[in-house]
């Protein structure tokens, strides 16, 4: 038969005839128990409503977090787009693309997701300005450009490197966090991130992934 509202099958009388609970109590311990599996409930749909929010403070890419917004070098930068780039089946590494909130700045991130030696970045790098401006437009970056490429080194997994430019500042590349080089002229810098943004970039799905047009 039902007791206070229960059955025998109810877990709230279970309990209460498993403590042997005397029957003018149980009123008091079944408002207690019907709080409890409340206070549960609003915990678990204010947790859910929560997620959403923190999934969108960044994008993951392969184990590399990308955020949807950082400071860096005085500046607010918001993140344009990511891409998981793959050479043939190869993964080699993850980028993200950042605007400057505000500026006509960028900032290009790169986290790799495997070994890669410094004169395959350095080939590539070259191979595709080429392909962009010819051998006169890299002689015309000479000695900026072999100074840049002068400081890259072996990466292994996860290692990154990110380059920054912003107007009037100028141009940093950072490795691991630490800077590497600097030059006051940021049209140098807007120059080389070509090799990944330009018109015959290293990757077009790539570059098209990261300016993500249609992300005002």
């Amino acid at each position: 038969m039902p007791v206070n509202g229960w059955t025998v099958f109810d877990p709230e009388y279970l309990f209460v005839r498993r403590l042997r609970i005397p029957f003018k109590k149980q009123v008091r311990w079944e408002w207690k128990l019907r709080l409890l599996s409340m206070r549960h409930i609003f915990i678990m749909n204010l947790f859910l409503l929560l997620l959403p929010l923190a999934a969108e403070e960044a994008l993951v890419l392969e184990g590399h977090r990308y955020p949807q917004e950082l400071e860096a070098h005085g500046e607010t930068w918001n993140l344009q787009g990511a891409k998981h780039h793959v050479y043939k089946v190869f993964s080699v590494f993850t980028g993200g693309l950042y605007k400057q909130e505000g500026g006509e700045g960028l900032r290009l991130s790169f986290s790799y997701t495997r070994k890669l030696k410094a004169k395959i970045l350095r080939r590539e790098a070259r191979k595709v300005l080429v392909w962009n401006f010819g051998e006169e437009g890299i002689a015309a970056k000479q000695p900026l450009f072999d100074e840049l490429q002068a400081v890259f080194d072996d990466v292994e997994k996860n290692d990154t490197y990110v380059f920054t430019i912003v107007p009037d500042k100028g141009f940093w590349l950072e490795r691991d966090g630490e800077q590497v080089f600097f030059s006051p002229d940021a049209e140098f810098g807007f120059w080389y991130v070509n090799i990944w943004l330009g018109e015959a970039p290293m990757s077009i799905s790539f570059r098209d992934a990261l300016l993500n047009e249609g992300n005002p």
